[in-house]
């Protein structure tokens, strides 16, 4: 991520004398407080539950700074608490459980997304939830849930 040939912000302004200006959005700062809170073994201020919204940030920056193996059991305690609140799996939860490399959960919702999906006219698959299935989602997942 920090190399010369690194295509992330931080990364490309060690190699120029430039500070570069990177644009946070207030989800993103509680996740990165979040992750700081665990990785700095501060549990006691670590939320058990956090919104949807903050739990795809923290995906986000787990995945970009491979910090998974560094935050224990808290990315299942809070998918967990995301799960039982959700009313139907989003697209993006695919994701999210990838990135906490939670095989189970994963399996689980792709499983939901596939049983509950059908063909429209025109091809695309569209679940009972009203998503267009494939849409946003990466090809790394769409080859793993196939």
């Amino acid at each position: 991520m920090l190399g010369r040939e690194s295509r992330f912000l931080e990364g490309q302004a060690s190699s120029s004398t430039k500070i570069p200006k990177v644009t946070v959005v207030d989800e993103s700062i509680k996740a990165m407080e979040i992750i700081l809170y665990v990785i700095h073994l501060q549990s006691h201020l670590v939320p058990e539950t956090v919104s949807y919204l903050v739990l795809r940030h923290l995906a986000i920056i787990c995945d970009k700074y491979d910090l998974r193996n560094g935050l224990g059991k808290w990315p299942e305690t809070w998918v967990n608490s995301q799960i039982e609140k959700m009313e139907q799996p989003r697209n993006e939860s695919l994701f999210i459980a990838l990135a906490f490399k939670l095989d189970t959960t994963f399996t689980k919702i792709t499983r939901t997304l596939i049983m509950n999906t059908g063909t429209l006219d025109d091809g695309t698959l569209r679940s009972v939830y009203h998503q267009i299935i494939g849409e946003n989602i990466p090809e790394v997942i769409v080859g793993r849930s196939t």
